[in-house]
């Protein structure tokens, strides 16, 4: 759901607390190795958990994790391992930051991490890609009175983008917060 090269820059700037968790998932298991090298290679330490079993993330695995905190990639198939954010968050809790960089829309995803999850916060990157998460941020404005968009912005061609067909050169971003953290009960 996070870009490998997103997740080391985020860590690398800002590092992990000690006892939080950070996240992300991969499709393909040579992405996950690679994400691991490369956060590893700056001094932190990544493990990799497989979802390739029939019932993906189980609560033994989740007990795991919840007694590891650290960076873990998770590896498999979002669409495969629906469960894993009910599983993974009724082990560890609900989730400060959920940030999504997917290639296909999620929109069969989102409400289920929304509720097994309930993230603070979610960043959606590429939110000008048809076909990408962008829909969501315009969606939670539009539908809900529960979230609020905090920022957003755009990355200008050599800045980090990666120039398609679809939008000349700027990847667009959007920074949301839930509306009780706007009013002080978060």
């Amino acid at each position: 759901m996070v870009a490998s090269r997103d997740v080391a820059v985020y860590l690398i700037m800002a590092g992990p607390k000690r006892g939080s968790y950070f996240f992300t998932m991969e499709r393909h298991l040579g992405n996950a190795y690679h994400a691991q090298n490369i956060l590893e290679s700056v001094g932190i330490p990544t493990q990799i958990l497989s979802l390739a079993r029939p019932e993906g993330l189980n609560s033994r695995m989740a007990a795991l994790v919840k007694e590891n905190p650290g960076v873990w990639i998770l590896h498999g198939d979002v669409f495969e391992n629906l469960g894993v954010f009910n599983a993974l968050c009724s082990s560890i809790g609900s989730l400060d930051l959920v940030m999504l960089d997917p290639p296909l829309d999620l929109r069969g995803v989102w409400p289920l991490l929304d509720t097994a999850c309930k993230p603070k916060f979610l960043a959606v990157h590429n939110a000008n890609l048809p076909g990408h998460a962008g829909w969501l941020p315009a969606h939670l404005r539009r539908t809900t009175g529960s979230w609020y968009e905090m920022m957003n912005g755009s990355l200008a061609r050599g800045k980090g983008s990666h120039p398609s067909v679809w939008e000349r050169g700027e990847r667009s971003w959007s920074l949301m917060g839930r509306e009780y953290l706007a009013s002080g009960y978060g």
